[in-house]
């Protein structure tokens, strides 16, 4: 009896912390004087008309979260408690979710990774927080790259920055919420397509190479943003 009662209590006060999060998303991100720069990568990532995989810093998602709320993207997330309040405020936003256990690499992870690919193969594009759930932060996991691979579909860096904002210190992330009515923007780099599956001496390389690349861009979106 107990239990149920708890579960019950869980499952509504995850609920009511992402609904009043999606909330705030809505609020902020309708005041924002939003700008969108190098969409031509979009379109020559779009070229052979597949979808394709953004990967973004865990503490940058925020803004694109607000700003293509009605493109349908697929959402991986995890079945940790902030895991499913992240889960219900990505499917108010119209996002869809796949959650994955705690333990990355147990054969649920894979599975819900590979459900992900497979509606990625069916024309739905996808984004990953590369450095999430739990960092460290600016660190790429390499899972991006074998979903990447996977889905054969074109993987997109994309960057966020605000010219006021506040940063949270006290989390892992340091997530970044805009302040009301600030110039904020969201940049993209330029495709990359994983023709075949990588080692891990390759998979290292390739991390490295995609840190470097998310942080060129948050350099170029936060000087921007404060033009």
């Amino acid at each position: 009896m107990f239990q149920k009662l708890y579960d019950i209590y869980y499952r509504w006060s995850n609920n009511l912390i992402g609904g009043l999060i999606y909330l705030l998303i809505m609020a902020i991100g309708a005041t924002l004087r939003l700008k969108i720069v190098g969409e031509d990568n979009i379109s020559r990532a779009k070229l052979d008309g597949s979808s394709i995989l953004y990967a973004i810093w865990h503490q940058a998602t925020f803004i694109p979260s607000y700003a293509f709320r009605k493109n349908k993207w697929a959402v991986l997330t995890t079945t940790m408690r902030r895991g499913e309040i992240i889960s219900t405020t990505a499917r108010l936003l119209g996002y869809k979710t796949y959650q994955i256990p705690d333990e990355v690499n147990s054969f649920k992870s894979l599975q819900n990774m590979l459900e992900m690919v497979r509606d990625m193969k069916n024309g739905l594009d996808g984004v990953v927080a590369v450095d999430g759930p739990t960092g460290p932060c600016y660190k790429v996991k390499p899972g991006v790259f074998f979903m990447a691979e996977r889905a054969g579909t074109p993987l997109v860096p994309v960057a966020a920055a605000a010219r006021w904002a506040i940063q949270l210190k006290y989390r892992w992330d340091h997530y970044l919420v805009p302040l009301p009515f600030t110039k904020a923007v969201i940049a993209f780099g330029a495709p990359e397509w994983i023709k075949e599956p990588l080692d891990a001496k390759k998979i290292s390389k390739k991390c490295g190479e995609m840190e470097a690349k998310l942080m060129h861009l948050k350099t170029e979106a936060e000087q921007i943003a404060k033009l």
